[in-house]
Order: C-alpha cells, then sequence, then structure tokens
C-alpha cells in the first residue's frame, strides 16, 4: 500500500496511535491570550533542514505555529498538555534565558 503525493511524501501504512483520541476541530482562529508574553529568539533555518530538525525535539516539546507580537506567526517549540503538570511557571522571568540568568 504505497500512494504518491505532489510533496514527495509517501504513505507507507496505517497504524492506531494510543492513548490519543480525535477531535473535529470547529473553532480554527487563535484566541487572544492575556497576559505578558515571554521574549524569544528567531531563528533562520533552510527548509531542506526542517524536517531533520524537527525529528530531533523530543516530547512532550513539539514544533507548531507561534503568533508573535508583531501579528506574524512562526514555527517555534510548542508543549503537550502532559508536560505542564507539574512544571515551574517562568512566565513572569519575561523568558527562558532570564529565568536561566536568576539561577546563577
Amino acid at each position: 500500500m504505497f500512494k504518491s503525493c505532489p510533496r514527495n511524501q509517501l504513505l507507507v501504512g496505517l497504524v492506531d496511535i494510543l492513548g490519543h483520541s480525535g477531535h473535529l476541530l470547529q473553532n480554527l482562529q487563535k484566541q487572544p491570550i492575556d497576559g505578558p508574553g515571554i521574549d524569544v529568539e528567531v531563528w533562520s533555518m533552510p527548509v531542506r533542514n526542517f524536517g531533520s530538525f524537527v525529528l530531533l525535539v523530543a516530547p512532550p516539546l513539539g514544533i507548531g505555529s507561534v503568533l508573535l507580537e508583531d501579528g506574524s506567526r512562526e514555527m517555534g517549540f510548542i508543549c503537550e498538555p502532559y508536560g505542564l503538570t507539574g512544571a515551574l511557571e517562568i512566565t513572569g522571568f519575561g523568558g527562558w534565558k532570564n529565568w536561566r540568568s536568576s539561577r546563577s
């Protein structure tokens, strides 16, 4: 069962995903979030390297669309909900680098 697609991907099989449920999404508009936000770094990467980079990202992290302060969207790190259980809230530090600096 092989199926060719226009972006050179190839369907190689169908499998079940354990521990997940399916949802029919109704509202695809990102809802505004109140809060201060955090500083992030924006990097440039050749498209040809993106797939191999994504493979290096370990759960519960993932790559998804993030909304920047100027209204633009970039691909950035996101986290699956289970990864937030017991996680330290660092938004008040303004970002990862500020939190790390506060620890030294």
